[in-house]
């Protein structure tokens, strides 16, 4: 349950969260959405716990999560930043920071759902395969998506995603959100900012100037004027006139 008054950053003047209410109920898959400023980044650093000041409560099986040690609360969560990090060793052993326990069927297994499986096969030491410092020799789609699979790989059974696709092409972001809804495992909470593919979520939050502007099921959403409907149309004939130049 997350229900969040109000909350400024250390030093802040005024708030740059408020209002924000919503339940994500266990082995959902929520999804949140709405323009560069609104608050999702934030919302996100809030329930990793990188800040614990703040007016109202999150909860995890009633229990406020400030009330749990930091480290074993932690522990819980497989978090994907913005910024992806990746360690100079190999893609397999980038895979097993997620799970040092890990066998070879789960790294190709999890190297699958993440869409990279091909693409690791046809490199020339494949698993081995050494990846540069910050993943220089990646490219930024394949950087997400080993960063992704670091963060599935793990027993964690709550995901916290902040746009992890954004620079993985829709078709192949859509199949990896496929496979990320079917893992009944796990609860997942994520920003994206492709809306193409959000349809296959459980609930979505919009959120507009640091407040949830609309939520529901997406298809609901998009019955509703506001900012899901319209941006997502514009995406979608965006998409078409690409295909079309590129046809």
């Amino acid at each position: 349950m997350v229900d969040i008054d109000r909350f400024r950053y250390p030093n802040g003047n005024r708030p740059v969260l408020h209002n924000i209410h919503f339940r994500v109920p266990a082995g959902s898959k929520v999804g949140i959405v709405g323009p560069t400023g609104s608050g999702k980044t934030t919302l996100l650093l809030l329930l990793v716990r990188d800040f614990d000041r703040y007016d109202g409560r999150i909860t995890v099986a009633g229990q406020d999560i400030r009330d749990l040690p930091l480290t074993d609360y932690r522990r819980q969560i497989g978090y994907t930043p913005q910024t992806d990090f990746l360690f100079s060793t190999s893609i397999e052993r980038n895979l097993r920071f997620g799970d040092e326990q890990a066998n070879d069927r789960r790294v190709i297994e999890t190297a699958r759902k993440v869409a990279m499986d091909q693409e690791i096969a046809a490199m020339t030491d494949q698993y081995k395969t050494r990846v540069g410092q910050d993943g220089t020799n990646l490219s930024g789609g394949q950087r997400q998506r080993l960063s992704l699979g670091r963060a599935l790989i793990g027993p964690e059974q709550l995901l916290v995603l902040d746009d992890p696709l954004s620079a993985v092409d829709a078709e192949t972001a859509g199949q990896i959100e496929e496979r990320l809804v079917t893992a009944k495992e796990k609860t997942v909470i994520m920003t994206t900012s492709r809306l193409s593919t959000v349809d296959q979520l459980d609930w979505l939050i919009v959120m507009g100037a640091g407040t949830v502007t609309e939520q529901g099921q997406p298809a609901e959403l998009l019955k509703r004027p506001g900012w899901y409907q319209n941006t997502l149309q514009e995406q979608l004939r965006r998409q078409r006139l690409e295909e079309d130049l590129n046809g």
